[in-house]
């Protein structure tokens, strides 16, 4: 026996019963965070349409008051203004975009008068 080596017992790796469910977990959690994502989602979803306006008939443009002017009595102004509020509310105008359509609504001079 001088002359020979020792036999090197290699251990081959044994399927510990951890390793077998190694699989299993993974496949389980990668399920979980499937279901958390969908969930997560639909959950979007939802809030973004509630947070749309609901859907309205749209009121045609050509029903939109006609332009302001500086001749305009001040109860004329009372009532365009009047009509052009319930024109833009049932047109579903938010109230920073209303104001710069309102100044389309009037005329050049009152515009220039407007800015000065």
């Amino acid at each position: 026996m001088a002359g020979r080596r020792p036999r090197l017992l290699t251990q081959t790796p044994r399927a510990s019963p951890r390793s077998l469910q190694t699989p299993r977990v993974l496949g389980q959690t990668h399920q979980l965070l499937m279901a958390q994502t969908e969930a997560i989602t639909s959950l979007q979803q939802q809030l973004a349409a509630a947070g749309r306006p609901r859907s309205h008939p749209s009121v045609p443009r050509s029903s939109a008051p006609e332009k302001c002017d500086m001749e305009m009595t001040t109860s004329a102004f009372r009532t365009w203004r009047r009509s052009m509020e319930c024109w833009l509310g049932l047109n579903g105008w938010p109230p920073q975009e209303a104001v710069l359509h309102i100044r389309l609504h009037c005329t050049p001079a009152l515009q220039r008068s407007l800015d000065a």
